[in-house]
């Protein structure tokens, strides 16, 4: 599902794709991350290379607070895992 967001790569915060100035940090976007593979790229492109992300479509846009929860849970999964697999590699 595309939404014309994407994150800073600087702080992190969840901006609209049209921002060239990021309103947490202030940091001009010269690159921007994809919400949802993390692939860092270029600020110009529309649409991720790596999993298609459409960063420029505005007719699907969701709460950013939504988006902001997808994205916590995932990096909470990863974590979970890292957290799992340091427990297993002290077992061996």
């Amino acid at each position: 599902m595309s939404i014309g967001i994407k994150i800073c790569p600087n702080c992190g915060e969840i901006v609209e794709n049209d921002e060239k100035i990021c309103p947490n940090c202030d940091s001009f976007f010269l690159t921007k991350k994809c919400p949802r593979c993390d692939e860092i790229m270029k600020d110009d492109v529309k649409k991720c290379w790596n999993c298609g992300w459409d960063f420029g479509n505005k007719k699907k846009r969701k709460n950013k607070k939504q988006i902001f929860i997808k994205y916590m849970l995932k990096k909470l999964q990863i974590l979970s895992l890292e957290k799992h697999i340091l427990q297993i590699k002290k077992l061996y």
